[in-house]
């Protein structure tokens, strides 16, 4: 049985438009939290304090990685995009070549 394949390239470069927007917004998000902390950071002190801001060090750090793999799934949705295009381009110029060929 043969599976057949279909592209839509308008589909690739919003999945990227939404990929880079969610980061966009993880970034905000991260962005104003670490204001927050370094503002509460200066006015609570102790155990409780320091306990905290080990915990919100993990968790920018952690999120620090899921934007990266954002970022990531971000270009290669784009190079996918920009790769299939070429290829495309490239195959519709040898079938051209060919028909050029056919009708002599």
């Amino acid at each position: 049985m043969s599976q057949k394949s279909s592209v839509d390239r308008a589909e690739m470069a919003q999945a990227a438009q939404r990929v880079e927007s969610a980061a966009q917004d993880l970034r905000k998000i991260q962005g104003d939290l670490g204001q927050e902390h370094a503002q509460l950071s200066g006015r609570w002190v102790g155990d409780a304090g320091s306990a905290f801001t080990k915990v919100f060090n993990e968790f920018d750090g952690e999120l620090g990685k899921v934007l990266e793999v954002l970022n990531q799934l971000h270009e290669k949705l784009v190079q996918t995009k920009i790769n299939y295009e070429a290829s495309e381009q490239q195959q519709t110029e040898a079938v051209n070549r060919i028909a050029g060929l056919l009708n002599g």
